[in-house]
């Protein structure tokens, strides 16, 4: 492995570049699991700023297995997932090549081929990293990072260190640490004057309606008047500012990105345009409230039964108020309910008086414009 990486230096890193994601980047959230497609896709985007012919599979399947390439030849580069402590031999490795398989069982037994990490050494892979027992998502390498570093000019050692997040965390990393496959940087990474284009959402998360903003930055268009062109998947939910015309300064342009409350969880896929480049990211909506339970289905008519609202976060500075309300007459409940600054969840009383045959009334907790329901059933 120390002897290819020796050669790479000296002669550079040819072959081609594979990454393989899980689904379609646009039905991908970037969080949870989502985060996974979307760091393999980020370094495939970079892998293709850099040069290299470049592979991006987004079919549920992996290298080696229909639909997907059956082959992946001369893989200088590698970032894919995932089955769980097994090699598909799918791929030839270009002197030098440097391979991430997100897995958590990727390293188990290094010196066996019963794993990714052991089978990639043995097939002639000269970098990788594998986990030694379950590191979680959060855990294992990010191969987005780990490649921006390399082709920048970092060493595998620096390049590592700083995409994996927690140190010291099941990992194990392989190869020569000092290899240096680009000196100096390659293609546009290397001009100490590149910024990269990015687009990023804060806060990316939101329970219930308001305002979060957008920022980006565009490298290849820097002085010049376009057109950017932000869009939302969902324009129903997420209002955007539209198309603007503006002087692109290499500097971060903010927009504010409008958003209703929504009744189930719900990602979002913003877009924005400008100059040739497309940069996406994700918005993950949640409702304002998370559910709405009865400590019993059914009631006697002079009985009681509790209610409780459960919210999707905790009551921030300030008192929540929800509003209650039943479908029968007879039903009394408070009409609203208030849950306190740091509370998740509240509880309310409910009783009924009057009732002379078998009804169901509907209970409905209200907040921003969206319910939850629950049914409950009274007998005289």
């Amino acid at each position: 492995m120390v002897d290819k990486a020796l050669y790479v230096e000296s002669h550079g890193l040819k072959g081609n570049a594979y990454f393989d994601i899980r689904n379609p980047i646009e039905n991908s959230a970037d969080n949870g699991y989502g985060a996974g497609d979307w760091d393999v896709y980020r370094a495939s985007v970079f892998a293709k700023e850099a040069g290299f012919d470049t592979t991006l599979d987004e079919k549920p399947t992996e290298f080696g297995t229909a639909p997907s390439l059956l082959r992946c030849e001369n893989a200088a580069l590698y970032a894919g997932w995932y089955s769980l402590q097994h090699y598909n031999d799918a791929f030839s490795w270009a002197p030098g090549a440097i391979g991430i398989h997100l897995d958590s069982a990727s390293a188990t037994n290094p010196h066996t081929p019963d794993n990714w990490s052991g089978a990639a050494m043995l097939k002639g892979i000269t970098v990788t990293s594998g986990a030694l027992t379950e590191p979680f998502l959060e855990g294992l390498p990010h191969p987005d990072q780990i490649f921006l570093y390399l082709f920048q000019g970092a060493n595998v050692g620096d390049a590592v260190l700083r995409g994996t997040r927690w140190l010291k965390w099941m990992l194990m990393n392989f190869g020569d640490p000092l290899y240096t496959p680009f000196p100096g940087g390659i293609g546009p990474f290397k001009s100490a004057s590149f910024h990269g284009s990015w687009f990023g959402i804060a806060p990316n998360e939101m329970v219930g309606g308001g305002t979060t903003a957008g920022t980006f930055v565009l490298s290849e268009t820097e002085g010049k008047q376009i057109t950017v062109s932000a869009k939302s998947s969902n324009p129903e939910l997420v209002t955007l500012p539209g198309d603007a015309t503006m002087a692109v300064t290499g500097k971060p342009v903010r927009f504010p990105i409008l958003v209703k409350a929504v009744k189930e969880p719900t990602t979002v896929i913003i877009s924005v345009k400008a100059g040739g480049e497309t940069l996406l990211n994700t918005l993950s909506l949640f409702p304002p409230l998370a559910d709405l339970t009865l400590s019993q289905p059914s009631m006697k008519s002079d009985g009681t039964v509790t209610g409780t609202v459960t919210l999707s976060v905790p009551a921030q500075k300030q008192d929540v108020t929800v509003k209650l309300s039943s479908t029968v007459a007879q039903v009394n409940l408070p009409s609203e309910l208030k849950i306190a600054p740091g509370a998740l969840k509240a509880t309310f009383p409910i009783s009924a008086k009057g009732v002379k045959a078998e009804t169901t009334a509907t209970i409905s907790a209200t907040l921003e414009g969206i319910s939850k329901t629950v049914q409950l059933k009274i007998t005289p």
